[in-house]
């Protein structure tokens, strides 16, 4: 991808490449992507933020495919196929 994926886009897309289909909940997502921050002081908004610029960039990729999938009430998961 051009230009490359900012530090937290890596690591959340790194994250759910890990295991592919597993869903993996805002807190996982959290701990992965602002290790170093309070989780409280991580809104909803900015993981929404987050993914939403993700799935943009992805969508240059192949225009007909969600590769992020949201499983609502818990996170995430990749879908490769």
């Amino acid at each position: 991808l051009e230009p490359a994926l900012s530090p937290a886009q890596f690591a959340f897309l790194a994250l759910l490449s890990s295991e592919p289909g597993r869903v993996y909940s805002r807190e996982e997502v959290i701990e992965e992507v602002w290790p170093d921050d309070q989780a409280e002081g991580i809104s909803d908004e900015a993981i929404d933020a987050l993914v939403r610029r993700i799935r943009l960039r992805l969508r240059t990729l192949h225009a007909g495919h969600e590769y992020i999938v949201t499983v609502r009430g818990y996170g995430f998961k990749l879908e490769t196929e």
